[in-house]
């Protein structure tokens, strides 16, 4: 697979929003990955979320003002960037 930004061969897939990336793409961004791995607000009722693994090994976020829940995921960054690209 190439790379999303450069098209150089790619080396990570970023699962929750399905690009790949290469190694000095992913380098660049890493500060914004950083951010990432904090749950934000809830888009519902802005109450606080946190990353929780389930007991099959997948991961999701989950409000704990009022329930509401990402899909599941593979990895708790995959889970958190889906989160936090969610609107109302």
């Amino acid at each position: 697979m190439k790379c999303a930004t450069c098209q150089n061969e790619a080396t990570v897939h970023i699962e929750a929003v399905g690009i790949y990336l290469c190694a000095s793409c992913l380098a660049k961004v890493d500060a914004r990955i950083a951010q990432l791995k904090t749950a934000w607000p809830c888009p519902f009722c802005g109450g606080r979320a946190l990353d929780e693994q389930l007991n099959d090994g997948l991961w999701q976020v989950v409000c704990l003002e009022c329930g509401t829940s990402t899909a599941t995921q593979s990895s708790a960054l995959a889970a958190l960037m889906l989160w936090n690209r969610r609107t109302p």
